[in-house]
């Protein structure tokens, strides 16, 4: 892994479009912190167990619900899995799921928005990966 550091975030987003515009990087994913990335479920409700009883008592119940809904119904069933987890973690839904953007400039929104600052010290981040060594790890 390779770090560059910038002074702020829009210098950091200058130089990761620059990575894109060289083709080194195509995914972009900006965190307040240089936490490893992981899952809101990872973070919010693995670790708690009365979480995890909420998580599945809502799923139930969004699941229950879509069903009843025509135009998404198709989102209960199991070849659309991804599809259903990726509109409740829109609407901040715990999933398995890590986002990254195919844009800079959004990692580097990600990496800035906050109504308050995280109580730990540290740097705001943009992770530059490219998808393609994804593709050809074993």
């Amino acid at each position: 892994m390779k770090v560059f550091k910038a002074a702020n975030v829009e210098e950091a987003v200058a130089l990761a479009e620059g990575f894109k515009a060289e083709g080194r990087y195509d995914w972009f994913r900006g965190q307040l912190r240089e936490w490893a990335p992981s899952s809101s479920l990872e973070r919010k409700v693995l670790p708690d167990p009365g979480a995890r009883s909420q998580f599945d008592e809502k799923l139930i119940r969004f699941t229950r619900w879509v069903t009843k809904q025509p135009a998404l119904a198709y989102l209960a069933q199991d070849e659309h899995v991804d599809s259903l987890f990726a509109v409740l973690q829109h609407y901040g839904f715990p999933t398995n799921y890590i986002d990254f953007s195919t844009e800079p400039a959004i990692a580097g929104f990600f990496a800035s928005d906050t109504q308050s600052p995280p109580e730990e010290p540290g740097n705001c981040i943009i992770y530059c990966l490219n998808t393609t060594d994804i593709k050809a790890s074993p």
